[in-house]
């Protein structure tokens, strides 16, 4: 199994505090899109809201498109039937449109499959919510400046900085001054 050598700070250089922050937000900014994106295609796939009339005007429609491609093959009245088939045709595509199916195959899939749960409005809006904050996190470190590492001072008294350690036996605590009065 291969391992992220970002989180692995044994092997190549560590990364720094501001790279880590980096590579979160990032992470972050990556995990809110990708589920927004996935709850958006799941709420979209399983709300259909299908009227039982056009249902059953899309039955009657092919009821009478079957007659009359039957009856179109005949030789004696074919030439009517043929112009009413391409009539039902148009009907039926209508229909098919309006309840958001391109094909009569894909509704018969749909109509065949169980319904699937549809998604809670509510988590897709905080998934929205994550999407915004992580966008907002991912700016504001993107724009933050950071001066650069000053090395650390060899000796501790260069200067007075207001803060100092106070010895107690091998350990040194910090300490701050009290402020003047």
């Amino acid at each position: 199994m291969l391992e992220d050598p970002s989180n692995n700070p044994t092997e190549g250089a560590a990364l720094s505090w501001q790279e880590r922050e980096l590579v979160n937000a990032l992470k972050r900014l990556a995990n809110a899109r990708s589920q927004l994106s996935a709850l958006e295609e799941q709420s979209r796939s399983g709300s259909r809201s299908i009227d039982q009339a056009d249902i059953d005007a899309l039955r009657e429609t092919r009821y009478e498109l079957a007659q009359a491609r039957q009856k179109g093959k005949a030789r004696f009245g074919g030439g009517s039937a043929r112009e009413r088939s391409e009539r039902l045709e148009l009907d039926e595509r209508l229909i098919l449109e309006r309840m958001g199916f391109a094909t009569y195959e894909e509704f018969e899939h749909w109509r065949t499959q169980p319904q699937q749960a549809s998604i809670d409005p509510v988590i897709v809006e905080f998934a929205r919510h994550e999407l915004a904050d992580a966008e907002a996190a991912w700016y504001e470190i993107q724009a933050l400046e950071i001066p650069p590492q000053d090395p650390e001072p060899d000796s501790e008294d260069e200067g007075d900085s207001g803060q100092g350690t106070l010895e107690r036996g091998s350990q040194g605590l910090p300490f701050t001054r009290p402020a003047a009065s």
